[in-house]
This record gives C-alpha cells, sequence and structure tokens, in this order.
C-alpha cells in the first residue's frame, strides 16, 4: 500500500513538473530538474528528493512506516502507519488532521448518532426556566454547550455543537410557548376584570 501511494505522489509530481514547462527540451529539464535518490534512502527516510528552480520536493518513509511529503522542508503532507493522515502537521492525532484553514466548493456532511428533536415529544420533561436562567448564569455558558476554557483547550464538534445550539432554541421555543399560554391567561382575566368594573 505505501509503495503504491509513494508511487502516485512520484507520478503526479513529475507529470505536473514536465507539464509545466512546455516547450523545454529535454537537455534543459535536466538543469532544472532532478531526482535524488540514494541507496541508504531507507536508512536516512527520504525515499524521493527532486529539485527545481530553487524549490525541493522531498518523501519520506521511516521504519515505523510513516509517510511525509516535504516542500522546501515545509511539512505538507504525514501519513501515520495508522492511517492518520495530517496536512500541515507532523503528528495527526485523527482520521484527518489539519493545520489550517479548510474549504470547500460544496456542502460539508457532518453525520450525527442523534438529533434533539425529541424535545418535541409529549413525555419531553422541559426545565423550568427559573431553574435554568439559574444555571446558565451560574456556568456562564448555555447548556448543552461547552465551556470556554473546555473549547479553547480542547476544540469545539461541530455536530455536537449544532445539535445543542439547536437544542437550546428549540427548547426556546417551548418556552415562548409556556409564556403565550400565561399571556392569554392574564389577558383573558383582564378582560374579565374589566367587563366587571364597567358593570
Amino acid at each position: 500500500m505505501q509503495k503504491i501511494i509513494i508511487s502516485i505522489f512520484g507520478i503526479i509530481i513529475s507529470l505536473s513538473m514536465f507539464a509545466s514547462t512546455d516547450i523545454i527540451s529535454m537537455c534543459e529539464m535536466n538543469q532544472l530538474y532532478y531526482p535524488i535518490r540514494k541507496k541508504d534512502s531507507i536508512k536516512s527516510d527520504t525515499i524521493y528528493n527532486a529539485k527545481r528552480m530553487g524549490n525541493e520536493i522531498k518523501m519520506t518513509l521511516n521504519k515505523a512506516g510513516e509517510f511525509g511529503m516535504l516542500i522546501n522542508e515545509n511539512q505538507v503532507i504525514c501519513v501515520k502507519n495508522d492511517g492518520f493522515t495530517g496536512f500541515g502537521t507532523k503528528n495527526p492525532q485523527y482520521r484527518v488532521d489539519v493545520c489550517g484553514s479548510i474549504r470547500a466548493s460544496e456542502e460539508l456532511i457532518v453525520e450525527a448518532n442523534e438529533w434533539c428533536d425529541f424535545v418535541f415529544d409529549e413525555d419531553y420533561c422541559l426545565e423550568p426556566f427559573r431553574e435554568r436562567i439559574t444555571a446558565i448564569k451560574s456556568n456562564k455558558h448555555l447548556p448543552y454547550i461547552k465551556s470556554e476554557d473546555e473549547i479553547l483547550n480542547n476544540g469545539i464538534s461541530v455536530s455536537e455543537t449544532i445539535s445543542g445550539l439547536l437544542r437550546n432554541v428549540e427548547e426556546m421555543y417551548l418556552y415562548i410557548e409556556k409564556l403565550e399560554e400565561r399571556i392569554s391567561l392574564l389577558e383573558e382575566e383582564n378582560r374579565k376584570l374589566s367587563s366587571a368594573s364597567n358593570d
């Protein structure tokens, strides 16, 4: 598997180097681009090294089976032997670990194990609003959302956070419904008192 990955990267890099030169002759090409392979490449971890116009691409494979790709000595890709892949990091902690921004031209789909629409089930027990607002003021963050310290130290889970925010919104509608019921009762009582005073 690792040999296949290395071969694919080598082919892609070689083709991109050749394709960008258009009409340059092979003689000129040899002066601009030349791969360096050493007999002791496995020992030194470097299995492929190419230089062209001041830029250097290096591929490494160490004894632990970890594959890396560096451009001008900057780590671009790292694939650990457990399959964890890092972009811009030497030590990926997740299946895909990116040090930097990610941009997608289409949707990013995040799967969730559960969703919060159970809030609208008839048997759902809504916390009394007075207890809820007391807890919010005490904890200084919304329920179902991690605290600032946890997020700053450990990052934020997208699906968990969206679910927590949505659950807060859905519960807010239930609180508003209860307020509407109380307002309607008060308005009815007010009408009765007004009509009684007019009589």
